[in-house]
């Protein structure tokens, strides 16, 4: 499986999705708004659950499954972003390629060999110290013998193995920067199209939530009453329940500056 191949595998989930929610966004021909609806995330949970308190009927039925499913791909997207393109390549697509199976299979062994071979060499290192001099009985000169060629024999193993050794990592190294030339341009491509699609998917399903919200909104008494007592002035929508709260947050006694900060950049965003 080829770097192309692997990551249109991986990728085949957001592909599955992207195209299931495209097709929702055809059928009922929805529209893409202009403006960056992911920002307004946090301040459209915010309306909800206040239009909830005064009404919940605003709120159930279709608003709550599309919120699930906003909710449910705004973390998907999140999880996507979040993709580290290293991790993936070394911990996912090298060790996935028969080629870069079997140098690590063979570095693996060639260690164990050299191991091997360092250990008896070691031992017969250690056991010719107990001979300072060639001995002259012939069973001890038949031992002394066999240690010596156990002694070459492992250093020219040792050398041999640690050759090979330095060639297959010299050869992974070569395959992974050929690899590294091939997968990252690719990941790099797959990943930005598909977080754009999301994110259109995204904008349009949190623009048509918002209008919906609204909408519902405006047809109950008791939304229309509360912004009739509370003297909030405008159509009945998140611009004007967006002002509503910035005209009524007392900015020396509030704890959360950073939701007050995030709310006043969304003036720039709606308008």
């Amino acid at each position: 499986m080829d770097a192309k191949q692997f990551l249109e595998s991986y990728f085949d989930e957001a592909y599955r999705i992207i195209k299931h929610h495209d097709k929702y966004i055809k059928e009922y021909g929805l529209k893409e708004p202009k403006i960056n609806y992911i920002d307004l995330f946090k301040f459209l949970q915010s309306a909800a659950n206040f239009l909830y308190e005064i009404d919940y009927g605003v709120i159930s039925g279709l608003p709550v499954k599309m919120y699930r499913d906003i909710e449910s791909l705004l973390e998907y997207y999140k999880k996507l972003e979040k993709l580290n393109a290293s991790a993936m390549f070394y911990n996912k697509y090298l060790p996935n390629l028969p080629q870069y199976k079997n140098l690590q299979a063979t570095i693996k062994d060639l260690n164990q060999k050299i191991s091997k071979y360092e250990s008896i060499l070691k031992s017969s290192e250690n056991e010719l110290k107990k001979y300072p001099t060639v001995p002259k009985d012939k069973e001890e000169l038949a031992k002394y013998k066999a240690l010596k060629k156990q002694n070459v024999d492992a250093i020219y193993y040792i050398g041999k193995y640690k050759e090979e050794l330095e060639n297959a990592k010299v050869q992974l190294k070569h395959l992974e920067k050929e690899e590294e030339k091939k997968f990252f341009p690719m990941f790099d491509k797959l990943k930005e199209e598909i977080l754009k699609e999301l994110k259109r998917i995204l904008n349009t399903k949190l623009y048509y939530f918002d209008k919906l919200i609204w909408y519902n909104a405006s047809k109950s008494p008791k939304v229309v009453k509360f912004f009739r007592d509370s003297s909030i002035n405008g159509d009945i929508n998140s611009k004007t329940f967006l002002k509503y709260q910035l005209q009524h947050i007392d900015e020396a006694k509030s704890l959360n500056s950073e939701w007050i900060s995030y709310l006043k950049n969304l003036i720039k965003v709606i308008e």
